[in-house]
């Protein structure tokens, strides 16, 4: 997944909601939040990693992007878990 902050210039959250849903690999984008500054989760299918394709997205939109991270839980932090609790 990949949590996403945009300055929309505009454009309705719902338009931006469906630019992302149109991204090959999406299964599922959230709104979590924002006014002038609106921010999205974007889940992908497994393996595919949608930085390139988001980023190629705002541009066309004309979307000033402000954050965008990968954001789940890393091979390293379930380790620590799982060591931590034995």
């Amino acid at each position: 997944e990949i949590r996403v902050e945009v300055k929309p210039n505009g454009v309705s959250s719902e338009s931006i909601t469906a630019s992302l849903k149109s991204i090959e690999g999406v299964t599922h984008v959230e709104k979590t939040g924002g006014d002038n500054e609106l921010s999205f989760v974007v889940y992908a299918s497994p393996g595919v990693d949608l930085r390139e394709p988001v980023f190629r997205t705002a541009v066309k939109n004309n979307w000033v992007l402000l954050d965008m991270h990968r954001s789940g839980t890393s091979l390293e932090s379930v380790f620590q878990k799982l060591t931590r609790s034995q």
